[in-house]
């Protein structure tokens, strides 16, 4: 194994061998009598070396800046998106400022809007209950504890969920925060429940009445622009 010195030296003589063959190639040096100088040369035909034998690079382009939407929480979610409903809320419908109040899950928001009549089991879904436990009989449609409807995000009854509750037969108001123009299909109670495209049961815009039970889809016209609703 060379020692530190004799591998130094073997590299500095190398590196003068390549210079001269690239320095006789190119005309680009002459010859020093001193081995810095030399050394430099070589280092400036090694460069040369480089230069010929390696295709430049193409400077790389700026990425482009990627919009990002940010949460309550400051968080970022990556590219824009449009704003989400929360999962699962519930609302009595009262009032110009009603109330909303949101659950992580469907068995919590219903057992708050039923003031605890209804208790579902893990796995179960309002659906899974027969349409009385949930909406009452239609004998008695102003009960004022029963449910009205029960507005969801996606068709068939899936996604997040908006539970109208207490609020009798005969009475309206525009989506709560984060409900505009996001209901797909509706469960509704013995009143029914109409959508209407614009806020304040505006009829110059779609409207669409829905009897009892309800309907797995609202159709094309009214799908995901409902801005206020009214029971019935």
């Amino acid at each position: 194994m060379k020692s530190h010195k004799g591998y130094r030296d073997y590299l500095v003589r190398g590196t003068i061998a390549v210079a001269l063959v690239l320095g006789a190639m190119t005309g680009s040096f002459g010859l020093s009598s001193t081995t810095d100088v030399g050394v430099a040369q070589a280092s400036t035909g090694l460069q040369t070396a480089m230069s010929m034998t390696s295709p430049k690079a193409s400077p790389m382009a700026a990425p482009t800046p990627t919009p990002y939407a940010g949460t309550a929480s400051g968080e970022l979610t990556g590219e824009a998106k449009a704003p989400q409903p929360p999962q699962h809320c519930i609302t009595s419908g009262i009032g110009s400022a009603q109330a909303i109040q949101c659950f992580n899950t469907e068995a919590e928001a219903l057992r708050v809007a039923s003031g605890g009549r209804i208790q579902l089991e893990p796995g179960q879904t309002a659906r899974s209950l027969p349409y009385e436990e949930v909406f009452g009989s239609s004998a008695n449609p102003d009960n004022p504890s029963s449910i009205q409807a029960i507005l969801y995000e996606h068709a068939n009854y899936g996604g997040a969920t908006l539970t109208i509750y207490n609020s009798g037969c005969y009475i309206w108001n525009n989506m709560p925060g984060g409900w505009n123009d996001v209901t797909s299909s509706v469960w509704s109670g013995p009143c029914g429940v109409t959508l209407y495209d614009y806020p304040n049961n505006d009829l110059s815009g779609k409207w669409a009445c829905i009897g009892p039970p309800g309907t797995s889809y609202v159709g094309d016209a009214m799908n995901d622009r409902a801005s206020s609703w009214s029971i019935p």
